[in-house]
């Protein structure tokens, strides 16, 4: 277990240094995609109405702002993608004077997803603003951004439910938003469903409202704030009808009612991995919950969003007396490398997308530590020079390859680098310098 030892403090600061350094160097390139620097966000409270019975499959959707003006501006310029503005409703408001600024234009600019909010006067520099918006948009039906996915029970009957996938573009397709992984905000979201469904989100409910007579007889489920900012990739919401398998009344495993037999093993490793983390960090997990759920349609393999881990059924449900030991196996090392991000992607980002290597590497490296340490039978270690190494060497020799480090401006650019180059090669640097730095 020595080479998967590496100092924590090392570690962070590696991560922070080369995210500074190498977003500095890409400035230029990714200029034309990047946000100006002259409005940064604070907090954001959003509001969600997903309509999912009558084949309705849209959502209404308020999202409130809170801004701090960096440099002199009289143009607000955020992210949005696939909604619809009510342009009528849009305000801007000093929250020293409390009065409304007057906005003389509204524009878009579809290629960069640029909103731009055109004022009569400067914002002030140091003053904070609150951003108004409603929206409406498309349950979308490729698993990107806010989307709808579907089961189909043993008699026959589908389901229907909503969920999100931020990463690492897609927030502005569910809320208008500052949508780069550097311009972190605290977070609260309210969510409105059914009666009979439940809403999840990154931090637990700590009220509900209603039902609404004149809203279809709708809940709505108030979350906690988060207690610290993150980036909009992170944060998530699911509504639907599953089942909880609840461990330690804090971590729970959510999925479709005839499959939950199936979250057992799943719900007995979990706990122990993220322990693990704990113990080696010296730093106890930020949130009070973590719920991870199945979802039946899934774009990735699984995502890390703080609180709120979501996965393919197939990479978190197990079969006992069916599912093969290799499988039970990626089971355990896909929820080990979502919960390494909670530390290393979520507690420490890079600023941009360009060292996302940092990001997957460190994750990667840190689902061979966890594992080793939890399912000690398994002799992971040993896996990880065929799994890892040989395979990342395997794609570094074609002409497809790239630096671990490489310029990325468009979302297409960002997508197309989450490959093994940034996860099977980053983490191979970490194991090196694991060897080089580790504690005796």
């Amino acid at each position: 277990m020595e080479i998967f030892q590496i100092p924590l403090v090392l570690l962070l600061t590696i991560l922070s240094a080369n995210a500074q350094t190498s977003s500095d160097e890409t400035l230029a390139m990714a200029n034309d995609y990047l946000l100006p620097t002259s409005v940064v966000p604070i907090h954001y409270d959003i509001k969600l109405i997903p309509y999912l019975d009558d084949d309705n499959f849209t959502f209404d959707g308020e999202v409130n702002i809170k801004v701090r003006a960096e440099d002199v501006t009289d143009v607000i310029t955020l992210h949005q993608n696939d909604t619809i503005i009510e342009e009528s409703s849009v305000t801007v408001t000093d929250l020293i004077t409390n009065i409304n600024l007057i906005i003389v234009n509204q524009t878009y600019e579809a290629l960069y997803h640029f909103y731009r909010l055109h004022l009569e006067e400067n914002l002030l520099v140091g003053r904070e603003y609150e951003i108004n918006i409603k929206y409406k948009g498309y349950l979308r039906d490729d698993m990107q951004g806010l989307f709808k996915s579907s089961y189909t029970t043993s008699d026959g009957e589908t389901r229907w439910l909503a969920a999100t996938h931020f990463q690492p573009c897609r927030a502005r397709r569910a809320f208008p938003s500052f949508d780069e992984p550097a311009l972190k905000a605290t977070f609260t979201v309210s969510i409105a469903r059914t009666a009979n469904r439940h809403a999840l989100s990154n931090m637990p409910v700590v009220s509900m409202t209603g039902p609404d007579p004149d809203n279809g007889g709708y809940i709505w489920d108030h979350f906690k704030e988060t207690p610290m900012p993150l980036s909009t990739y992170l944060m998530a919401f699911i509504v639907s009808d599953f089942t909880n398998l609840t461990s330690d009344n804090y971590l729970s495993l959510w999925q479709r009612q005839e499959a939950i037999s199936q979250a057992e093993y799943s719900a007995s490793v979990s706990l122990p991995l993220l322990r693990s983390l704990e113990d080696f960090t010296n730093l106890h997990f930020f949130l009070p919950k973590m719920d991870e759920v199945a979802v039946p349609d899934y774009q990735s393999g699984a995502t890390e969003q703080w609180g709120l881990v979501t996965y393919r059924e197939r990479n978190i449900l197990f079969v006992e007396g069916v599912s093969t030991s290799s499988h039970k196996q990626s089971i355990a090392a896909v929820i080990a490398h979502e919960f390494a991000h909670m530390w290393f992607g979520n507690l420490v980002s890079p600023k941009w997308w360009d060292v996302l290597w940092l990001n997957e590497g460190f994750a990667r490296y840190f689902q061979y530590f966890t594992l080793a340490e939890v399912e000690k039978d398994w002799r992971i270690e040993e896996q990880f020079v065929t799994a890892q190494v040989h395979t990342s060497l395997s794609a570094d020799s074609v002409n497809t390859s790239h630096p671990m480090t490489v310029d990325v401006a468009s979302p297409e650019q960002i997508s197309a680098i989450f490959d093994t180059i940034s996860y099977g090669k980053g983490s191979c640097l970490s194991l090196k310098l694991a060897k080089d730095l580790r504690i005796s």
